[in-house]
């Protein structure tokens, strides 16, 4: 028997999530072929990284899309959540995590002595929003068992 799943108003930039982790998987295959790291290796040894900047390259692209990874199950919890009271700033903040993500990963690949900062804190501070919703959220639809 078919079931229909609905998402609430404020989700669509889950699709983008989607479209960012399916770009940096084609980034880590790309630099996996330029570095020459076989499977099922999954990062290249000490001594690949030091003889070929390839090597560095296709680690900090593997780092990246991991880390993403990681994330992603969250706020995707916390999008749904937060967009079933307030579509518009689930949408926003949602949206605003994808652009950090975006800027997050350009800026690890390109400066290693700086990773983190450029764009890693506006999806940091996107993210929390985002979990801040989800539990307003929640205590809403709990009402006063809640509290």
């Amino acid at each position: 028997m078919p079931t229909t799943i609905v998402l609430p108003d404020g989700c669509w930039p889950l699709l983008a999530s989607n479209l960012l982790l399916s770009t940096q998987a084609v980034m880590v295959l790309n630099r996996r072929k330029i570095a020459k790291i076989e499977y099922p290796q999954m990062y290249a040894e000490k001594a690949e990284v030091e003889k070929s900047p390839d090597a560095l390259n296709f680690n900090s692209m593997q780092r990246v899309h991991g880390n993403t990874l990681e994330n992603i199950k969250m706020l995707t919890v916390c999008t749904i959540l937060t967009a079933l009271h307030y579509p518009i700033f689930a949408a926003i903040t949602s949206g605003c995590w994808v652009v950090g993500r975006i800027l997050y990963t350009q800026g690890y690949l390109q400066a290693p002595d700086i990773r983190n900062k450029r764009g890693g804190f506006l999806s940091q501070i996107a993210f929390f929003a985002l979990q801040a919703g989800a539990i307003v959220s929640v205590a809403q639809l709990l009402g006063s068992k809640f509290w």
